[in-house]
């Protein structure tokens, strides 16, 4: 604890206890996400986490094996949970994944999750703001991921393009920037060491986003770079993005960022690794024409201080389009359906910003594919899911 040194560009400098601890943490066989919670049942977990995500993965493997299991079953096969002497456990991948904030703080006293958008009036009040710790949602790694990429999709310019799905030609609304937002945003994640303060920070300004997680690179700055090594820190939860079609794991999720960008001239994207906090940035910056254009169409007229409560209610919101990919909006009816029962086409396409017949067409395929039901006459439809 008091002779191990590191090399930085500077020269040799003395490690702290932090430091220390989080390379011990990063020397172990098993990746830290893991370890069996003994005291908490998978029952503990937050149950509708879970069921919105096997809905997601049968959208995304309609058929798979694993389709009929059990909750706790499915649970660990996937790694969010493991059979012990006492019962079904979840791991610590399942509770950061599923948990609510109240139990993942117990086992990670520094876990905390945060997404912050600013205007161009103000580099200190946020326009909007989602974080773990509020009590109004769960606070925990999947919510978070999806609330969060919503958010960063918006400005983002989509053309129009057909693709061959399930024998129809249906609009493809994602882009090859939107899949690298998302590789960055789930990177992100499953590299972060919980146990280290300051938590996952997601910064959205109009120039920038910037991605910063706890903890340093394992695979080293240089390989990250170059692609061909993939070494996460949790293991288990990459393998639970891996199933929903999200995340690399041949190591070449940075790599085709950096493409994307170069690509698109947004300009060069700038990885920072900070020793002293022990932390690692991903700066992507959004500064092309189209980008441009979008800062324009996205500014708002006031902003609010969100210093307390983390609620976005009364705030003004940046005026841009929904550009989820047609598989987000499934879930979003999906979850909307959930909440609030059975809906008519108006209540659900207001809820998800599409016209009434994009929305219909929607529901249309989710019924054909079996996501959802209906019934009543065209006028007095209603659609429903089973909980």
């Amino acid at each position: 604890m008091k002779g191990t040194f590191r090399r930085n560009h500077e020269g040799d400098y003395h490690c702290t206890k932090r430091e220390i601890n989080a390379m011990i943490r990063d020397n172990s066989e098993k990746t830290m996400d893991t370890k069996i919670i003994d005291d908490l049942l998978w029952t503990d977990l937050n149950q509708e986490s879970i069921q919105s995500y096997r809905r997601r993965h049968m959208i995304i493997s309609p058929k798979h094996p694993w389709e009929k299991l059990p909750d706790d079953q499915y649970l660990v096969m996937i790694g969010a949970a493991a059979r012990t002497e006492s019962g079904v456990r979840p791991t610590a991948a399942g509770l950061l994944m599923f948990g609510d904030d109240y139990h993942i703080v117990r086992e990670f006293p520094e876990y905390f999750l945060d997404y912050r958008q600013y205007d161009f009036t103000s580099e200190i009040d946020w326009i909007d703001r989602v974080y773990s710790s509020t009590g109004t949602w769960s606070g925990n790694l999947y919510d978070f991921f999806w609330r969060v990429l919503s958010k960063l999709y918006e400005g983002l310019k989509t053309p129009f393009q057909l693709t061959m799905m399930n024998g129809a030609l249906v609009r493809a609304d994602e882009t090859p920037v939107h899949t690298a937002i998302r590789e960055a945003l789930v990177n992100c994640i499953i590299n972060a060491d919980f146990f280290i303060p300051a938590g996952l920070v997601i910064i959205r300004k109009p120039e920038s986003i910037t991605f910063t997680n706890p903890g340093d690179i394992r695979v080293g700055k240089s390989e990250m770079l170059a692609g061909g090594v993939t070494d996460a820190r949790n293991k288990n939860i990459m393998k639970m993005f891996n199933l929903l079609g999200i995340g690399e794991r041949a190591g070449s999720g940075v790599p085709r960022i950096l493409s994307v960008w170069e690509d698109n001239r947004f300009g060069t994207p700038v990885v920072t690794e900070d020793y002293k906090f022990i932390r690692t940035s991903l700066m992507l910056p959004l500064s092309s024409d189209d980008m441009q254009k979008a800062k324009t169409s996205g500014k708002t007229s006031g902003k609010t201080s969100g210093k307390t409560s983390g609620k976005t209610s009364g705030k003004k919101r940046l005026t841009t389009k929904n550009y989820a990919s047609r598989e987000d909006r499934f879930r979003m009816i999906i979850d909307y359906l959930s909440e609030n029962g059975d809906s008519q086409t108006s209540d659900i396409s207001r809820s998800i910003g599409l016209s009434p017949q994009r929305t219909r067409n929607l529901l249309n395929i989710m019924c054909s594919e079996r996501l959802i039901t209906s019934y009543g006459t065209d006028k007095t439809k209603r659609y429903h899911v089973d909980k």
